[in-house]
């Protein structure tokens, strides 16, 4: 896989090539979706413990390593095994930041990752596991399997396994009630994420980043991602200023 090197807060960041979300967002204003990346600084306690589901290449992994602060520590999830390599070495100058080449899901076993052609135009982050197809087997675990000491936040950007994460992490949030910030794009699925939250005493918020906020390539300039802030419900809110979901129904727009 061909790769590009740019320079980041925090040290060189390895992208592949042929990237064209994370690469080009970092190429033209040197930061990806920054309203997220803003969010997170706020919500992570220095000396905590986030998990970060999905970590891709670790951009928002290093933001959460560098907000935890030596003391803390981010586990961060990525069965792609030619991503993995870079997230690796993107987290190299942060030892607080543990990279696990596993997806994450309901509980313990193993998993399809599509086949990839890396040289070709693409985003890659967007691939959740197959049932059946080409492709590369990776492990899948729970975020309960971890046994943290503590949990502040769970990330999680899992390509529509994000109700399966949450069923595979339910004694970590039973125990620690963490923040929790999930994507949630896929409309379909929606209803059910949106009652397992609540059945969990969350109360839902959307967040809705743009993905580059300076001048941007065309195919980015109007990109958003639909994600969901979940705060316990015997909790503080943490910002001000959030839609709050009430109904399974509810949806970003009408």
């Amino acid at each position: 896989m061909a790769e590009a090197t740019l320079e980041a807060p925090g040290g060189a960041f390895a992208v592949p090539a042929a990237e064209t979300v994370v690469g080009h967002a970092l190429a033209a204003c040197g930061d990806f979706s920054p309203g997220e990346g803003a969010l997170y600084r706020r919500l992570v306690p220095p000396g905590g413990v986030v998990v970060d589901g999905g970590a891709h290449v670790g951009w928002f992994t290093r933001i959460f390593a560098e907000a935890l602060g030596p003391r803390g520590r981010v586990h961060a999830f990525e069965p792609q095994p030619a991503l993995l390599a870079l997230l690796e070495r993107n987290l190299a100058g942060f030892p607080q930041a543990l990279a696990h080449g596993a997806a994450l899901g309901a509980a313990e076993g193993r998993g399809t990752v599509p086949a990839v052609r890396y040289d070709r135009p693409g985003t890659y982050g967007g691939l959740g596991l197959v049932q059946d197809g080409p492709g590369v087997a990776v492990p899948v675990t729970c975020v309960d399997a971890l046994d943290l000491p503590r949990c502040d936040l769970i990330k999680a950007d899992v390509q529509g396994m994000e109700r399966e994460l949450l069923i595979g992490a339910a004694d970590t949030i039973g125990r620690f009630r963490p923040l929790l910030y999930l994507e949630n794009e896929d409309r379909e699925r929606s209803p059910v994420l949106l009652s397992t939250l609540f059945a969990l005493g969350y109360r839902v918020f959307w967040h809705l980043p743009r993905v580059i906020e300076a001048d941007a390539p065309p195919h980015l300039a109007a990109v958003i991602s639909l994600n969901l802030l979940c705060v316990p419900e015997e909790a503080a809110l943490p910002v001000e200023g959030l839609v709050e979901i009430r109904d399974r129904a509810d949806w970003w727009q009408p």
